[in-house]
């Protein structure tokens, strides 16, 4: 073999020991390249979820606002109570949790007793339920004298009055329930699809006086 073969040979021998080496270590730079892709898309997925969580309260778990149209009619609704904070007329307050209020901010001055034809605020009427009233709410878009007129009945049935003597009753109506009637007290609400004496009544018995505060 001449001299010039042999130092062929020689370069040859000395880099094949290298081509295993070089194939490790390359494939070594595509997993770690692997893992740090799958790492940085871990992130932003928990980022976009978490982001999301906070943005919806049911994602998360946490009590979301209650409303008439999310529950069965005839099922009565328990609301964790939002306290009974007195607030200015026509001032900001934290949101109601649930549609409609249960509880919450509310005026100083009550309504009287009574049947309302053109409705009243709601921070009047919460105070009313704090008191331990019973309020009845409807929505008839065309009107509905039926149901009126049984639920003004009830003002003067001694069978549904408190133990003060009177029925404490706000009666008027409320468009931002998708049901004809809900009944509203505190910390609860009964929505119905319309007038029902059995439920009504025992509503009534359940939460009648049984306000934060006893006051007639």
């Amino acid at each position: 073999m001449s001299k010039t073969s042999e130092r062929r040979a020689a370069r040859a021998a000395r880099r094949r020991p290298q081509q295993p080496q070089q194939w490790w270590q390359n494939r070594n730079l595509w997993i770690a390249g692997g893992v740090t892709l799958l790492l940085i898309i871990g992130v932003i997925g928990f980022n976009v979820f978490t982001r999301g969580t906070a943005a919806n309260p049911e994602s998360s778990g946490t009590p979301a606002s209650l409303a008439t149209l999310s529950v069965p009619l005839g099922v009565e609704q328990s609301v964790p109570s939002m306290g009974a904070q007195h607030v200015p007329v026509n001032s900001q307050h934290a949101k109601y949790n649930s549609t409609p209020p249960t509880s919450g901010p509310h005026y100083d001055t009550p309504a009287s007793w009574g049947k309302y034809d053109n409705g009243l605020p709601e921070e009047t009427w919460v105070h009313d339920m704090e008191h331990g009233g019973v309020v009845f709410l409807y929505n008839c878009p065309q009107a509905c004298p039926d149901l009126t007129s049984k639920l003004e009945a009830l003002l003067k049935d001694r069978a549904a009055f408190s133990k003060y003597g009177y029925a404490k009753f706000i009666i008027m109506p409320y468009s931002k329930i998708p049901n004809k009637l809900t009944l509203v007290a505190w910390s609860y609400y009964l929505p119905l699809g319309d007038y029902d004496d059995a439920l009504v009544r025992k509503f009534i018995r359940d939460h009648q006086d049984k306000g934060p505060e006893d006051v007639g």
